[in-house]
């Protein structure tokens, strides 16, 4: 491709850009598809021969690499930095990249070559508890190295080294996703940080994020696409009908803020109701709002501007506005009062239904049973550095 750019230009030119896509096939799309197919090979191949030929064991960085020797057990290895497998046959689960994600670690080349010989058996508590982890990122970053996120997302290959031709998209597609978790991680905004830090659902927009943009190689609307294979997946993986409802939600929904944003005027009262319609509960619009910080600021490295973030937060804070106006004062009545879902939610604040989940709420219902033997039911639940009291 570079003997090409020169020859047709003349001279020393190598931006491989539209124009000159289109000057060198008849399938441009095709083309850079391909093209990124082998520049990862040869990145790789040159991080590698670069490791090698700088390993420096004495020093306080060789120093601090053999400290992290002692993170190894009975299935890995830490040296110099880099994972290796102890066992001779390679583990089929998620456990190497949930170990990588908890160490901010990267697999040995070793370690890559054997796991990309595996097809990983997993099911949702595998993911949750992967996703879960503070740098998650990092885990599902060497799974795409290996070749496991091909073989445990179906539809994932569709996406990979997709390009998006446009002034907009900075990354293929797979890896604009891969960027957007990294990118959940490393918000340096205060309000999204205190929003990040008050959900316990972290595993779940991550999961919405590795799914919102898997059907863009389909033909059809990407979200509905989207929607439609990871219910699948999510299906054969086995996860709680709430935890499907709540992807399949920011699935369907991921674009609305970033919409809103640009396309909607802010001090239309019509729009802070709509938002409240289409989103329903508080904690889906931190969830919602999670995503929308990590798609846009993964689209291209100067794509969230001050100005961008300042209208997501005032995005935010008008749905939840709107989300929670009068629900102190207003209350549930429900038609049903024979059923025990309705006897329990009769007289409550509307607030509640918006700021609990399904599954909260069944839980309460299962400790006002208690009620029938004894005056007061108490559940306490630990949490990170706080108890919670019900």
């Amino acid at each position: 491709l570079r003997i090409r750019l020169h020859e047709t230009a003349g001279r020393d030119h190598n931006t491989l850009d539209y124009a000159s896509q289109d000057m060198l096939s008849t399938e441009p799309e095709a083309l850079m598809r391909q093209y990124y197919r082998y520049a990862r090979v040869v990145d790789r191949a040159v991080r590698q021969a670069l490791e090698a030929a700088t390993e420096q064991p004495a020093g306080i960085f060789g120093q601090f690499n053999e400290w992290r020797s002692r993170l190894s057990t009975a299935d890995f290895t830490v040296s110099r930095g880099r994972v290796l497998l102890r066992n001779s046959t390679p583990p089929e689960n998620l456990s190497p990249y949930e170990f990588v994600a908890r160490h901010e670690l990267r697999l040995a080349p070793s370690a890559v070559e054997r796991l990309s010989q595996v097809s990983p058996k997993t099911e949702w508590e595998a993911w949750k508890r992967l996703l879960s982890l503070p740098k998650a990122a990092v885990g599902v970053r060497a799974m795409q190295e290996t070749g496991a996120l091909t073989k445990c997302l179906p539809g994932w290959d569709h996406i990979e080294c997709l390009v998006v031709r446009d002034f907009y998209h900075r990354y293929t597609v797979d890896e604009h996703t891969l960027v957007a978790l990294t990118a959940l991680e490393s918000a340096s905004d205060g309000r999204f940080q205190d929003l990040w830090a008050e959900t316990d659902q972290k595993h779940l927009v991550r999961f919405a994020l590795l799914m919102h943009d898997i059907g863009k190689a389909t033909g059809e609307d990407h979200s509905i696409a989207a929607v439609k294979i990871s219910n699948r997946i999510l299906a054969d993986l086995g996860a709680p009908e709430s935890d499907r409802a709540t992807i399949e939600f920011l699935i369907d929904q991921h674009l609305i803020l970033s919409s809103v944003m640009t396309g909607r005027d802010l001090y239309d009262e019509s729009t802070a109701v709509m938002l409240g319609e289409n989103i329903g509960t508080v904690e889906r619009l931190k969830l919602l709002a999670m995503l929308t910080l990590a798609d846009i600021s993964a689209v291209n490295p100067q794509a969230m501007t001050p100005w961008r973030l300042e209208q997501l937060w005032r995005v935010y804070t008008m749905a939840y506005s709107e989300l929670t106006k009068g629900l102190d004062s207003a209350r549930i009545h429900e038609d049903n009062l024979d059923s025990e879902r309705g006897r329990f939610l009769e007289g409550l604040p509307m607030r509640y239904l918006r700021t609990h989940s399904e599954t909260e709420i069944t839980g309460h219902i299962q400790l006002a049973r208690q009620l029938d033997s004894r005056p007061v039911a108490i559940e306490i639940e630990p949490g990170k550095g706080f108890y919670k009291l019900t």
